[in-house]
């Protein structure tokens, strides 16, 4: 079973066990989740998912130490108790090193430098720079015509889908890695791809009677009082929907693995289109 399959089964389980968290927490715990265990796969090119994911846990041991936090009943423990060490003993020697790492680092430097003009921060006396301006956020905007269709396709994140008072597609992003990303005119539809990018924060807002196709891979969408058409697909996560109540909708409704609410489809012919799919996750109104 390759890389791909287990995480993502990983994480669905993971996504089970968290169930009695909001949708916007829950979503947020496995974004994290999932970067860690990322990052510790680029740290060690060598080492196999399968070790990764034994040194973290089983998903209701990871689950249950969010659960605990909030008072929660806890998911049913994993089998077998030795992986339960193996978490403590792992996370206990990376506290331990993080902490060792920062007090020496703040007894021989100053630890955070922050340059408002530059917008960047300076971390251990420059050994570590992060520039904000290329790191927090990037926006824009593209005009759209009545009833034109604009795609927008991202890998990893959170984003929020909502109407704009201009007749403008506006886009507002953090986190983004690249810079001068910018939308395309494919056929007769604008395009706005974010797919290379892990972790973007979007909030998008289109014109009234446009239409919308957004397409990802996992985390957690949001469509708040649409005027226009929106078609989004999930491969994994929650999608919210909360309907504009001048507004008329018809919807069509598609999960594999998971929840979805109910949702009362208008007979008026000019209501907007919500076609919603998700494949492991929920729908919710």
């Amino acid at each position: 079973m390759n890389t791909d399959v287990k995480l993502e089964r990983y994480l669905h389980n993971l996504e089970l066990a968290l169930r009695s968290f909001p949708v916007t927490d829950r979503s947020e715990i496995i974004i994290e989740i999932r970067s860690h265990i990322l990052t510790a796969l680029e740290k060690e090119p060598q080492a196999k998912i399968d070790t990764v994911l034994d040194a973290l846990g089983a998903p209701e041991t990871v689950a249950n130490k969010y659960l605990l936090e909030r008072g929660l009943k806890t998911a049913k423990p994993p089998i077998s108790p030795i992986v339960k060490w193996l978490v403590i003993g792992f996370l206990g020697s990376v506290a331990l090193l993080t902490i060792g790492t920062i007090a020496l680092f703040s007894y021989l430097s100053p630890v955070v430098k922050v340059d408002e003009k530059t917008e960047s921060v300076s971390l251990f006396n420059g050994a570590i720079q992060v520039d904000g301006k290329k790191l927090n956020k990037h926006s824009g905007s593209a005009g759209v015509a009545r009833g034109q269709l604009v795609e927008v396709r991202f890998k990893t994140g959170n984003y929020e889908v909502k109407t704009s008072d201009s007749s403008n597609f506006v886009w507002s992003c953090r986190g983004l890695k690249t810079e001068g990303i910018h939308p395309e005119t494919i056929g007769e539809s604008l395009v706005l791809d974010l797919s290379n990018q892990e972790d973007s924060n979007c909030e998008i807002s289109l014109p009234s009677d446009s239409r919308l196709k957004i397409v990802g891979r996992d985390g957690n969408l949001e469509v708040d009082e649409p005027r226009f058409s929106v078609e989004a697909e999930l491969e994994n996560g929650n999608l919210s929907f909360e309907q504009d109540e001048a507004s008329q909708y018809k919807f069509e409704i598609k999960i594999e693995n998971g929840r979805a609410a109910t949702f009362t489809s208008s007979e008026d012919l000019n209501a907007y289109l919500m076609k919603f799919t998700v494949r492991n996750g929920n729908i919710e109104n």
